[in-house]
């Protein structure tokens, strides 16, 4: 029988194995700033706009959001991967 390959690796199927793909889960959170003017010496300055963006290597990605309900998706995300 012929073997497949793809990106130099065999069919695990092929070997009689069933494919296993783990999805790694690595979330984060970012707050937003806002930039502003800088001081009348030069220091800039930035203030929490009270948006933040939740992110995860498994692909979840809420866009900003109030900080509050960012939070609460992290929250919930990582009670999903938590075994009971």
């Amino acid at each position: 029988m012929a073997q497949q390959i793809r990106n130099g690796r065999r069919n695990p199927q092929e070997d009689g194995m069933a494919a296993t793909t783990a999805t790694i889960h690595r979330p984060s959170i970012v707050n937003e700033a806002r930039e502003l003017p800088p001081t009348a010496d030069g220091w800039a300055q930035c203030e929490p706009t009270g948006r933040a963006c939740v992110t995860c290597t498994c692909g979840l990605n809420t866009g900003f959001i109030a900080h509050a309900q960012a939070v609460d998706t992290l929250n919930r995300h990582v009670a999903h991967l938590t075994p009971p």
